[in-house]
């Protein structure tokens, strides 16, 4: 139109100047014409302005037609990619990086209006065609928005807890997100309508749930039970452990449909067990407490370090002085449940000597997993019920329970065990020893509590199963506790040998429960020759030479026949030499002083010396006699002869060799002199004068005889002679006393 108009003016005036030709150009016809010339050039410059930006229009079109065609054919290459544009999801992005990397998109590619190439990060939009379904795509795009999405990490519930797949909303990690990234709290309400209501949200249970609120609601009974305690138990359940899908529909503000699933796993149920202290103690498990059958969980096959064939584990004291001890301990522990929320009670049955009942050992349910307490002494069951609390509804409660059954031995530790006798030395043989039994403060060596002992004498080892008769029995009445034990019955003097090596020990727990032996050196004895032994090998007065044990004073009485004796030897064929402590009590008339000669024969003819030599006259054998019949007679235990002339072999020669050794202890004081010769001192013994010939006492050495209170110039009487028998015997067996003067051994 501007090109007819200015046509139009340019025609007019040039009629104009036709008329004025001869007068040239006005001003005003000149500015007329700059006008017009500059109207016309903005007319072409508009024009070809408009040419180009139709151009760069054109091949922007051509670049976002690119862009789009590429995203497409990528959707064709991965349509997996995009299945959630069909199920839950109203859009999603991929970036051109994404078309560049499968070979899509040039990365050369220029944007028109920028001149800058395409980059890799660069978001594009897919989403449905509402009219046909189909994918379509948004590039570029303004400003990124998220869409309305679930917020909904994986679930739990413990065994057997009902459930409501609305239950977790506002309470544990399920909502919705809006746009902005926001959440939305389902749970809410806005403007008096529910967030529920307002997305249409509602949720599908998996399959496998089902209602149990009856049973829950019921009155729980058994250790198997489950209850939501004072409140309904409301919710679909399953005591099948695994993972489940719960699927959730809604419909966004925009109205797209969207589904999501979480994962609900359900735990196991929980499986009460015990961690021992012994990693390699194998304890007994059982099913039914009511069963005493219990079946071992390995292959049968002991491999505790410290246990006995029984399965026993062996407490044992490896430090008196730091109180320091080998136990066996149990810990309570729960597979497949939070410790934290969980909690247990132990109790405990006595299976030895008898089952019992079971009894608390904690006070009730309590959460503390650390709990450690030593295995009591004995044969056990231990009953482990753990409550676990559900993780929704925390009223919601059930119970498993499970049993140990442990064996730990009752030692009385021997460094608790000591003896005392006279000689305060437990290795003495004696005849009897006051036992000294310690006892553990801390509660230890029996955490049940020692009630008494029992004790056995033996010379052989005991096992275990050997019965302890009742009289062998004494309480336990304090921390320390003594027993006097003696081979000495105190009613009846037996003549027989009753010799003990050991002395065997065992406790009794308040329980009932017996332990182990345990054994002591006991060395009690009835032996005369066993205990006079000791006097040699424990450094007393009997000095020991060549297996002989010799006095060399009065040290140890033996009553035999109602005669009191000494003891002078003890021999290695365990015989003994006693002699009369006082004297036979009846004087004799003084000895015969006879006239002997004795022969030489030399070279100058036979020659002959006389000499005076003592004998022992009629008085004096009739003493020996009279004794000898009053209390030996037809006494087996003798072995030097009773009465002169006897057959029994002659075991010692009473020298005066023998004499000065058993002086002391033969006769003490006051002195008794034997008879002498004149005005010097001579002892004169039965089997002297040297035999010679025909003529030799009749007596052997079992007696010598001596004059009491007698100088040595003082002239002797009948009356002050007696007679002092010495004798060996054999097979002296103890009934009673101590050894003493005042409380000899009363022998048989």
């Amino acid at each position: 139109m501007g090109y007819f108009m200015v046509y139009f003016i340019y025609n007019k005036e040039g009629v104009s100047m036709r008329k004025n030709a001869k007068k040239g150009f006005t001003l005003i016809e000149l500015l007329i014409t700059i006008i017009l010339l500059g109207i016309i050039g903005g007319i072409v410059i508009y024009n070809m302005s408009n040419i180009s930006t139709t151009s760069k229009e054109k091949e922007y079109d051509n670049f976002i037609a690119k862009v789009k065609s590429a995203a497409s054919v990528y959707a064709d290459m991965y349509p997996a990619a995009f299945n959630e544009l069909y199920i839950s999801r109203a859009y999603i992005y991929i970036t051109t990086g994404d078309l560049i990397s499968n070979g899509l998109l040039k990365d050369d590619l220029v944007n028109p209006y920028t001149s800058e190439r395409i980059g890799a990060e660069e978001l594009i939009k897919a989403s449905l065609d509402s009219t046909n379904g189909s994918v379509t795509f948004e590039y570029p795009l303004g400003e990124v928005k998220q869409e309305e999405s679930l917020v909904a990490l994986n679930d739990y519930v413990v065994y057997g807890e009902p459930y409501d797949c609305m239950r977790g909303i506002g309470s544990y990690e399920l909502a919705l997100s809006d746009e902005e990234g926001n959440l939305i709290d389902l749970s809410g309400i806005v403007n008096g309508v529910s967030n529920i209501e307002k997305y249409n949200f509602t949720c599908t249970m998996p399959e496998g749930f089902i209602d149990a609120s009856k049973d829950l609601n019921a009155t729980p009974t058994g250790e198997d039970m489950r209850t939501c305690g004072s409140e309904s138990c409301s919710g679909l359940s399953t005591t099948v452990p695994g993972n489940y899908e719960i699927v959730y529909n809604w419909i966004t503000e925009a109205g797209v449909k969207k589904q999501a699933t979480r994962t609900l796993r359900v735990l196991a149920k929980a499986v009460p067990t015990f961690k021992m202290s012994a990693a390699d103690y194998d304890f007994e498990t059982t099913n039914n407490p009511s069963d005493d059958k219990f079946a071992k969980n390995t292959n049968g096959n002991l491999t505790c370090s410290n246990c006995d064939a029984q399965n026993f584990y062996q407490t044992k004291l490896t430090s008196k002085n730091n109180n320091t001890w080998d136990v066996l301990t149990y810990q309570p522990y729960v597979e497949g449940a939070d410790t934290s929320t969980t909690s247990f009670r132990i109790r405990k049955r006595v299976n030895n000597p008898t089952p019992g009942n079971y009894v608390d050992v904690t006070d009730g349910f309590i959460n503390d997993f650390n709990f450690t307490q030593q295995v009591d002494d004995g044969d056990k069951t231990y009953e482990l019920t753990v409550k676990v609390t559900g993780h929704y509804n925390k009223n919601y409660t059930y119970q498993a329970v499970g049993y140990g059954r442990f064996k730990a031995e009752l030692v009385v530790p021997e460094e608790y065990i000591s003896a005392t006798n006279m000689k305060n030395n437990n290795t003495v043989w004696s005849t009897n020893n006051t036992y000294l039994l310690d006892s553990d403060e801390s509660g230890k060596q029996s955490p049940v509590g020692i009630q008494s002992y029992e004790f056995k004498l033996s010379n052989e080892d005991l096992d275990k199963s050997l019965g302890v008769e009742q009289s062998n029995l004494f309480n336990k009445v304090a921390k320390i506790t003594q027993k006097p034990l003696t081979v000495l019955d105190g009613v009846s003097c037996i003549d027989s040998k009753s010799e003990y090596t050991y002395v065997y020990f065992r406790a009794k727990n308040n329980d009932g429960y017996v332990g182990a032996w345990v054994r002591y050196s006991a060395k009690l004895t009835n032996s005369v020759s066993k205990i006079l032994e000791e006097y040699a090998n424990n450094g007393g007065a009997c000095k020991s030479v060549s297996g002989e044990c010799y006095f060399t004073s009065k040290q140890v009485y033996i009553k035999l026949k109602n005669q009191l004796f000494n003891v002078l030897s003890r021999y290695k064929d365990n015989t003994v030499l006693l002699t009369l402590d006082k004297n036979t009590g009846v004087a004799v008339d003084p000895l015969s002083l006879r006239k002997g000669y004795a022969e030489q024969q030399t070279c100058d003819g036979l020659f002959y010396k006389h000499y005076d030599y003592y004998v022992a006259n009629d008085a004096i054998m009739n003493e020996v006699k009279r004794w000898a019949n009053a209390y030996f007679s037809n006494y087996k235990k003798i072995l030097t002869p009773a009465i002169p002339g006897g057959t029994s072999t002659v075991a010692t020669t009473y020298t005066s060799a023998l004499f000065s050794k058993y002086q002391a202890a033969a006769v003490g004081k006051p002195e008794y002199w034997l008879l002498d010769q004149g005005s010097t001192k001579q002892i004169v013994y039965l089997d002297e004068p040297r035999k010679h010939g025909n003529e030799s006492t009749t007596v052997y050495n079992a007696y010598f005889y001596y004059v009491s209170n007698m100088s040595v110039n003082a002239q002797y009487a009948g009356k002050s002679s007696y007679v002092k028998p010495i004798a060996r015997f054999k097979d002296l067996y103890i009934c009673s006393g101590d050894g003493t003067a005042s409380n000899p051994y009363n022998a048989v």
